[in-house]
């Protein structure tokens, strides 16, 4: 449903579930609407960032939605996902910060 809003982004199915989407202000706040009118157990929008068009270059962090996988292998046969990896992951993308903000960690960057 991202593509259909133009947004990108990436969404971690399992525990902890997260989704991080990019796209225009108004996309994004349409694609929200639908999506918190599912059936969650809890859902909410943890951090919103809002940019300049003009600084979309510098800002924009993924070039497609994609779903990602970071299969804890101690934890073969549940849903709970690699936070290692997906903090590796994060870095990557330059957004190790926002990684330390969610999970409560200092920054040692």
């Amino acid at each position: 449903m991202a593509k259909e809003y133009n947004l990108t982004g990436f969404c971690l199915p399992g525990k902890p579930g997260i989704i991080c989407v990019e796209g225009t202000e108004s996309e994004c706040n349409e694609w929200w609407k639908i999506i918190k009118s599912m059936s969650w157990k809890k859902i909410a929008i943890r951090k919103s960032e809002i940019f300049d068009l003009s600084n979309q270059i510098e800002e924009q962090r993924f070039d497609n939605f994609e779903e990602m996988h970071f299969q804890n292998p101690s934890t073969k046969h549940s849903n709970h996902a690699n936070m290692s990896e997906f903090s590796k992951y994060m870095e990557q993308c330059g957004l190790i910060q926002t990684f330390n903000e969610f999970f409560g960690l200092c920054n040692n960057t």
